[in-house]
């Protein structure tokens, strides 16, 4: 079964004959896209290091052993000189003991006689094929698995402790993010880098979880050299022996997570003083709202007063009409009366009249003092308005504040259980 494609391989194909490389040429050129062309062991040497040098080395190469220049075993010689594994296969029409002997000590995978059985040949072609891409793959593999462990250690903070908890290696990037000497660090324990706010009880829990040989996985707080502090996603992974019966270290992978915590806390700190703030704000204006409330009521006892005052000159207004009218009534009546008491009555009546005047004027003014008063009344009511409004406002500003609160602290909360429940694989 093919579990690779043409365009993966690189064939180098070497024969003088001009016939058999015709004929072979063309079952190669079926089966692959990439094949070369020799006449001579010479010019194929030349081949193999110009794609050497191109960075796009042969994978195959095919050769017969007698040609001029330079035969097979020669060439094969030189290229084992420089390259061990590269993959070969002689076709000969010739069976010599000694050319065979050599061919199998210069690493040969194949030896094919002519003339050449195509079935065999592919047969033969289709393992050494297989084993060639799968070598490929595996170094690959190990190229990707090289660079990745290489960002790793120029990304991570990696340190092993023997199953005491003394350090018995720590990375270059460990040492230049704390700021510690290697010598500093081998030999000691991790408490010279614990963090004076980092309580007793915190690692007391971490080495109950990984002397029994779980995983621990969270955020340290240490302290650096310079008492700079670092936060460390951290994952401790406990190794055992052969047996799988006792851990004999424990190997420390971390990632630096500082600028995300302190960007935590200082959102945290800006919620709080907002709360904060805002308790003041509302306690302000509930203060200004009290003695808005004590000002209306002044103004509505002052409306009150004025509302009953404007009732009594009404009052004395309807009284006075009334003695306007029974005067006139009794002036009437009294036609007859002399001249003398006709001049006193006239007298009474512009006396009256002017106390009529003077009642209207007042009335007026209380009329004007009435209309100022519901108007400050008016104003007054407007800006209570505008402050339980914004009392309102402010009152939803802090529920939503402690929302946001609360959410942070659950986000924390879910963070904190997802990252107990991932499993590090990068060792």
């Amino acid at each position: 079964m093919k579990i690779y494609s043409q365009n993966h391989f690189n064939i180098l194909y070497v024969e003088d004959d001009d016939s058999i490389r015709s004929l072979f040429g063309k079952y190669l050129k079926r089966k692959f896209n990439q094949v070369t062309f020799c006449n001579n062991g010479s010019d194929a040497y030349l081949k193999f290091q110009e794609a050497r040098l191109l960075n796009n080395p042969y994978d195959l190469i095919i050769s017969d052993i007698n040609m001029p220049k330079m035969n097979g075993i020669e060439m094969l010689e030189k290229i084992r000189s420089i390259c061990s594994s590269t993959a070969f296969i002689i076709t000969t029409g010739k069976s010599e003991i000694t050319q065979t002997i050599k061919a199998l000590n210069l690493n040969t995978s194949a030896y094919i006689l002519k003339p050449i059985n195509f079935i065999q040949t592919e047969l033969a072609l289709e393992e050494i094929i297989q084993n060639i891409y799968k070598k490929k793959n595996e170094n690959l593999k190990k190229m990707k698995s090289e660079e990745y462990l290489k960002l790793i250690d120029n990304e991570a903070l990696i340190s092993k402790t023997d199953n005491k908890g003394i350090i018995t290696f720590v990375n270059n990037t460990f040492c230049k993010k704390t700021g510690y000497y290697q010598d500093d660090l081998i030999g000691k324990s991790h408490n010279i880098l614990k963090h004076p706010t980092v309580t007793r009880e915190f690692f007391k829990n971490l080495w109950e979880t990984i002397s029994i040989g779980n995983i621990w996985e969270g955020v340290i707080k240490i302290q650096a050299k310079n008492n700079d502090t670092i936060y460390l996603n951290t994952k401790i992974i406990p190794v055992f022996d052969n047996k799988k019966e006792n851990i004999i270290e424990y190997i420390s992978i971390r990632f630096l997570v500082t600028n995300l915590e302190n960007k935590k806390r200082n959102i945290t700190k800006k919620l709080i003083e907002q709360v904060s703030d805002n308790k003041k704000l509302k306690f302000s204006y509930n203060k200004e709202k009290e003695q808005l409330l004590k000002k209306i009521e002044i103004l509505d006892c002052s409306l009150k007063n004025v509302e009953d005052l404007h009732k009594n000159n009404s009052l004395k207004k309807e009284s006075l009409l009334d003695q306007i009218k029974s005067y006139e009534s009794n002036n009437i009546e009294t036609n007859k009366i002399d001249v003398f008491k006709e001049n006193d009555k006239n007298k009474q009546f512009e006396k009256i009249k002017n106390n009529l005047f003077i009642t209207k004027n007042k009335n007026k003014q209380l009329k004007k003092d009435l209309e100022d008063i519901k108007q400050n009344l008016d104003l007054q009511k407007s800006t209570l308005n505008s402050y339980e409004k914004r009392d309102i406002y402010s009152q939803k500003h802090i529920e939503n504040l402690k929302d946001i609160v609360t959410n942070l602290q659950e986000e924390n909360i879910l963070l904190k259980k997802n990252k107990k429940n991932k499993k590090f694989k990068f060792f």
